[in-house]
Parts: C-alpha cells; structure tokens; sequence
C-alpha cells in the first residue's frame, strides 16, 4: 500500500518538477554555458559522425522558429534524474514524498545534471539514457537496456565507453559469484584500458586526444572520482553479497575502468566520465547502507555536491 500510494505520488511530483525545470533552465534563468552559444543555439542540425547526429538533432530541434532542444534536454535530464532516484529509494524500501522531492530537487542542480542542459548538451542526453539502462539492469531485463543503449550511442561518443562495460559486467555476474573471480577480470580490465584506451581515442577523433593538464572545470574532482573508485572496489571486496544488488556489479567493473582515463593523463574524458558517472555512484554507495543511514547519508552528499557546485563557480560560468 506505501509503494502504491509513493509511486503513484512521485510520479507526479517527478513529471511536474521535470516540466518546470525545463521551462526555467530553457528560459535561460540559470543562463547558457559556452557550448550552448557556440553550438547549441543553431537549428536542427546534424553534425558529426554516426554517434553525435541524433544527440545534435535533439539538442538544436527547432520548430516554426521555437527552439525546442533546450527545452527537450533539460526535461530529460530532470526526469530521468528522478527515475533513477525514485528506483534507488523504492529498491530501499523508503517510501518518502518529501524526501523524494528534496533529494531530486537538489540533483538536478548540481554539476552533473545542470551542466548538461545548456552546455555538455549531448552527453547530457546520452547520460540519461544511461540512467535508464541501468534501471532495467538492475530489474535485470538486459533486451531493454540493451535497446536504449543502442539508441543512446547515436547520441555521443561517451556510450561507446560504458557500453561494453555494462554488457561484459552483466555477463560475468551470471558466470560466478566469486569475488575473486570479479577482482581478477577487473584487474585484467583495468590493464587492458591502460594499454587501449589512449589509441581508441586518438583513432575515434583526433582533437579528443587532450593529455596533460588539460582542464574543463575550474574545481578539481580528479582526486574524489580515484577516491569514489577504490572506495567502491573495497567496499564491494569486503561486501560482495551487495555488489550483485541492482546496478552495483557494473559499477564495481567501471570502477576499474574509470581510473585508466586518468593514469593514461586523460584528464578532460576523465572528468566528463566522471561527472556521467557522479550520481549512479552515489546512489551505489547509498545502496551498502541501512535504510536509516541511507536517508542520512544521501541528503549530506546532494547538499555538499549542491554546495561545491556553486563554490566551484559552475552557475558563475552560465551566461
């Protein structure tokens, strides 16, 4: 009967907050970011390869001279946001209007989702649809997420990355339930990314080849995202009963990935993987926690994320 009630309430609070937030940030109450008017701005175009076309379409959909992109963007942000929330609190057992309602009001204003709705437009789009795959990965219906993901790649690059990440993780979950076993395939992984994973970058686009010091925000969340990855492989070796619970098995194999962008001096795919990444990793967390702790817990990391969005001057950069 809560669930009941709870589904059918934050349903609407998630649509009607999802149609707000796209007329506010489409509006420009919060302002654009750089690549909104160095790009975004246009109508209806299609530039790029196979996997930019559909997220430029989107993103730039113009009718009858009214742009819709932005407007589309932003709705899909927030609402997927809110999925992804309410699927976290329901597989907890936590059946809280208001604590729905704050927790999602405050993600979609932090720097993952509201640098996505003007700026990084269409990797924003393609984290959404990931934020779905991994919805029905965790209700363990592969054909669904499998099916988004195709359609998610016709949006960015990005997919490309976590695409093989997800499928070979669901797949090795249904071959053993050794941690040992997942600790050796990460590892092999994560070798395997060191060696590979510059050369597929220079080969899929030449200018993404950024090393160095090559920096896309002003704060450096470079140190938390190692942090967040060797947390989660600790966490999961010491816990392994819960790193086969909803989406945490692919996390656990990402979190061996991830790090590679970083040692291989990736810096710039390294934090915008990480900020795709930054809210499946924090409900993930969420996910080793009592219920109790978990309510705790989410609210003081959404509110410190909320605050270092703005300390980092992430809305300043919005014009």
């Amino acid at each position: 009967m809560h669930f009941d009630v709870f589904k059918l309430n934050s349903n609407h609070i998630l649509v009607s907050i999802a149609i707000m937030y796209a007329f506010i940030v489409g509006e420009g109450f919060y302002g654009f970011g750089h690549d909104y008017y160095a790009t975004y701005y246009k109508s209806n175009i299609a530039w790029g390869k196979w996997h930019d076309q559909l997220g430029y379409q989107i993103a730039t959909l113009t009718i009858l001279d009214i742009h819709l992109g932005i407007h589309i963007t932003s709705f899909i942000l927030a609402l997927t946001s809110g999925l992804l929330i309410k699927d976290h609190l329901r597989a907890k057992g936590i059946f809280s209007l208001p604590l729905f309602f704050l927790i999602f009001v405050i993600v979609i204003h932090t720097w993952p989702v509201i640098m996505s709705t003007s700026n990084a437009m269409r990797q924003g789009i393609a984290m959404s649809f990931l934020f779905v795959s991994t919805i029905f990965f965790a209700r363990r219906k592969p054909g669904y997420f499998i099916l988004i993901l195709l359609f998610a790649s016709f949006c960015h690059k990005s997919v490309l990355i976590f695409f093989p990440i997800i499928l070979v993780s669901y797949f090795l979950s249904h071959i053993s339930k050794n941690i040992l076993f997942h600790l050796i395939m990460g590892l092999v992984a994560f070798i395997l990314s060191l060696v590979s994973i510059p050369d597929l970058i220079v080969i899929s686009d030449h200018k993404s080849m950024i090393v160095g010091e090559s920096r896309i925000i002003s704060g450096d969340y470079r140190l938390p995202f190692l942090i967040f990855a060797l947390a989660f492989i600790i966490l999961g070796t010491l816990k392994p009963g819960n790193i086969y619970k909803g989406y945490n098995i692919f996390i656990f194999y990402f979190s061996f990935i991830f790090p590679a962008f970083y040692f291989a001096g990736l810096n710039w795919q390294f934090e915008r993987i990480g900020m795709v990444m930054l809210i499946p990793y924090i409900l993930s967390f969420g996910s080793f926690l009592t219920k109790n702790m978990d309510r705790i817990y989410l609210c003081s990391t959404f509110i410190t994320l909320l605050v270092m969005t703005f300390y980092t001057g992430m809305y300043a950069s919005l014009k």
